[in-house]
């Protein structure tokens, strides 16, 4: 074995028939106490080795099976049964699956008790939850190191993982169940393998040639069953267990660990924020003496202590800042809700769907709804039908947290509405159950619609403080704390800490400073976005090439299609990804944007949608989802729409171009990100010096969308710098003599991260000079909301709670360096 498997190698066990022949495996390790360990091996291994039925249902009592040990090879000791799970069939528990005509069973798992002390050399290994995409090795039961297989995890099946071996080389075969399915990265066994089929066809999930597939008991299924403790979910309806179980695994998943960037479970480098009560005054659904009934009156700071006080709850956020990742670690467990009113339900039971799919089932009733997309979920993950209506019906003293994920991801805006209205009505019908709805800030119509409402607690989730991203990078980079000083002195030095506040963006940091491990990380997050998205296509083009010529070998013109969709398949996800951004489904887009490119075969083979789908999924940012696919994160998709938008723009600005022309009056007059950043992109693409120019000599809008240009880091010129200093010096005096053009102001101070010279000096400047500001009555209290606005950066808030104290009189020194300080490099 290699020194990789060395601590597997001390904890492999060999079942042997009394004849001696080898008939399996089996494995002595923990669950995160060593002090505790166990041996294990599937039931069918120990009724074979003591020559019974495969699958015999009743425990063999005091009969004694034989095991050995590759790392002790003298030594040979009898064990019994200590806890027995038979295999059994998964329409009726009571009888046993029929080997050649039940393909997949439960259970067939068995506690071993040795019947003497276990060899001193004998350590037991961490059992893990194995996840998709994982690469596993198994080994004959033997522990002989030339059968190893090299398996990949490629789906799961009810209790089962699905794995897939090359077509070459040793395969999964009888004396292989029973032993470990060992995952070399994390040191720890994932599983137990139970069963093989020679052969299998074609899958739309890889684009690998014909493999073969095997399966393992998975270890989260091991440690349900060996820890066995009561769980308050036993008393819920049986279909709830496996809704819970697929939920949890959306959890404890990483999404990047499809990119093949991160190995950890999710919950591992996961730093949960806090919340902070919207800014408008909120009335309490529950009574000043019930609310006192909770655990105290301090703001409430987590979803819980929302749920606590109010009877649902908005959670809203900026792209990127973690609404779903929270909402999917909530959705593992049942929620508790500390201090409710008697009689209320102190636990949830939470049901996590996304908005627009929600907003595809306009017909019945939510909570129908809502259980349809579920079911449609959880038989994607797990293969297991929950039936129709599932929470519809009586959940006994619990109550149901129906989770709404994006409520702005749903694009159309009439459709957005129609979604609103079905869960503002669903709110006002007597009903126990609870609404979680997430979103990115709403159009203000819209979002005034859902501060009216007494019952809804809305609040914002905060983006990372400067504990809370150190807690995150020791936690990413826990294994090599070397490289966790290092990230942070990068971060400082290229002056990220704001753009690293959000959690996507410091996963996107974190990724692609161990990929360019020595070079300094990019000083915009567009250049972040770039240099991530430019390691996956390269990084993935020469397995793309090989995978697609054995899937297109003996087609048509095959080498033709395979160069058109490995060179084409960037201009190919940014359509993707515009298209999906509108509301339309990534395949179809992408079969339709093939076709009239004439980049597809003819004739046209069954499979081909499968061949889309694995170019779409081969660089990682589109996943499945059931049987459709998704983008990764929607912060992707905006940047590749924004880049594909960007780059058919023409590269000389000219403001006569139609092209242009409609760009940048979308980005002046709409007010949306999405059009800002097209004009960001394509000026860091290419010169940039005549927009500048353009911009500069415009009104105020225009000025102000080049002071952000030129603070992305577009490159500029001194003369660029001498107008927009003039500019900003206006736009400082007017706002001295009265509040007009604070927001602007505000604005531009928030958009600060690299400014020329003169202009940080100018700024530094005001900033510092916040003590002679005359303030009237409307600028502070604009500045009073400033200092509570999380959608401002903590710079700029900082800077607003040294105004405000300044313009009352009650000046105080700074802690640190003064305001405005952080502008200069």
């Amino acid at each position: 074995m290699m020194e990789a498997d060395e601590p597997l190698w001390n904890a492999f066990v060999t079942v042997r028939a009394d004849d001696g022949h080898v008939i399996g495996g089996g494995i002595y390790g923990h669950y995160g106490d060593p002090k505790h360990p166990t041996l294990l091996t599937c039931a069918h291994v120990v009724n074979l080795a003591l020559g019974r039925s495969e699958f015999t249902v009743d425990s063999p009592g005091q009969a004694e099976v034989t095991l050995e040990f590759p790392a002790v090879p003298e030594v040979r000791i009898k064990a019994r049964v200590r806890r027995w799970w038979p295999a059994s069939g998964l329409t009726d528990p009571n009888t046993p699956p029929v080997r050649g005509h039940d393909g997949r069973w439960a259970a067939d798992i068995a506690e071993l008790e040795p019947m003497m002390p276990l060899p001193a050399e004998l350590q037991p290994v961490p059992l893990a939850v194995p996840e998709l995409g994982d690469t596993l090795w198994a080994w004959r039961g033997n522990g002989d190191p030339r059968t190893v297989v090299r398996l990949r995890v490629n789906g799961a099946a009810g209790e089962w993982l699905v794995l897939e071996s090359p077509p070459t080389g040793f395969a999964v075969q009888p004396g292989y169940s029973g032993g470990p399915l060992w995952d070399r990265r994390r040191a720890a066994v994932v599983g137990l393998m139970v069963s093989a089929h020679d052969r299998v066809a074609y899958s739309n999930m890889t684009t690998a040639v014909p493999f073969r597939q095997s399966y393992g008991i998975r270890g989260d299924v091991l440690r349900e069953r060996l820890l066995g403790k009561h769980d308050p979910r036993s008393s819920l309806d049986p279909h709830v267990w496996p809704l819970l179980k697929a939920q949890q695994q959306a959890a404890v998943s990483f999404p990047y660990r499809s990119v093949g960037l991160h190995r950890d479970d999710l919950t591992q480098v996961y730093v949960r924020q806090q919340l902070a009560a919207g800014a408008e005054p909120q009335d309490r659904s529950h009574s000043v003496q019930e609310a006192a009934q909770a655990e105290d009156e301090r703001p409430p700071r987590t979803v819980e202590d929302f749920l606590a006080r109010f009877r649902h709850v908005l959670v809203v956020g900026s792209p990127g800042t973690g609404k779903s990742t929270l909402t999917l670690q909530m959705s593992a467990e049942l929620v508790r809700v500390p201090g409710l009113r008697q009689g209320e339900a102190t636990q949830l039971i939470p049901i996590r769907v996304s908005a627009r799919d929600l907003a595809g089932r306009p017909e019945g009733e939510l909570s129908a709804a809502i259980s349809a997309a579920a079911r449609t979920a959880v038989s994607a993950r797990l293969g297991i039908d929950i039936g129709e209506d599932l929470c519809v019906r009586p959940t006994g003293t619990l109550a149901w947290l129906l989770i709404i994920d994006g409520l702005d991801e749903v694009e159309n805006a009439t459709a957005r509405a129609d979604l609103s209205d079905r869960l503002q009505r669903f709110m006002d019908i007597e009903t126990k159950h609870r609404l979680l709805i997430t979103t990115r800030q709403l159009p203000s119509r819209e979002s005034a619609r859902w501060q009216a409402r007494r019952d809804l607690g809305r609040c914002e989730i905060e983006p990372f403080e400067r504990g809370q991203r150190r807690d995150f990078v020791e936690r990413w980079f826990r294994n090599r704390p070397a490289l966790a000083g290092d990230f942070l002195t990068q971060i400082s030095t290229a002056r990220l800490e704001e753009v690293v506040s959000v959690p996507l963006l410091a996963t996107v940091a974190a990724i692609v400073f161990e990929e360019r491990s020595g070079q300094p990380l990019p000083q915009t997050a567009f250049a972040l976005y770039q240099r991530f998205v430019s390691h996956l296509y390269e990084s993935r083009a020469e397995q793309l090439t090989t995978n697609l010529r054995a899937r297109l070998a003996g087609w048509a013109e095959s080498d033709r299609i395979m160069e058109r969709l490995v060179t084409g398949r960037i201009d190919l996800l940014e359509h993707c990804a515009a298209a999906w951004l509108r509301g339309t489904e990534i395949l179809p887009t992408a079969l339709e944007w093939l076709r009239t490119a004439n980049s597809q075969p003819y004739p046209q083979p069954t499979d081909w949608p499968d061949v889309v789908a694995a170019v779409l999924t081969s660089t990682g940012l589109v996943t499945h989802d059931g049987t459709n696919l998704t983008f990764l994160h929607r912060s992707f998709a905006e940047h590749l729409a924004a880049a594909g938008a960007a780059r058919r723009l023409p590269a000389r600005f000219d403001a006569d171009d139609p092209r242009w022309w409609h760009t940048l009056r979308s980005a002046l007059t709409s007010g949306r990100p999405q059009d800002h950043e097209v004009v960001l992109h394509r000026a860091l693409l290419s010169n940039s010096d005549d927009l500048l120019d353009w911009l500069l000599a415009g009104d105020d809008q225009a000025r102000e969308l080049a002071a952000r240009l030129i603070f992305e880091g577009v490159p500029s010129t001194p003369a660029h710098h001498g107008a927009l200093t003039e500019t900003l010096s206006y736009w400082v005096s007017r706002v001295r003599r009265s509040s007009v053009g604070l927001d602007q102001l505000v604005r531009v101070i928030d958009t600060v991260r690299i400014a020329p010279a003169p202009v940080a000096d100018l700024l530094v400047g005001m900033l510092d000079g916040s003590r002679h500001l005359t303030c009237g009555p409307d600028t502070l209290a604009a500045l009073r909301h400033m200092t509570s606005d999380r959608s401002l950066s903590e710079q700029t808030r900082d800077w607003a709670t040294y105004a405000v104290d300044c313009a009352r009189g009650g000046i105080r020194a700074p802690d640190g360096p003064p305001p405005g300080s952080w502008l200069r490099s």
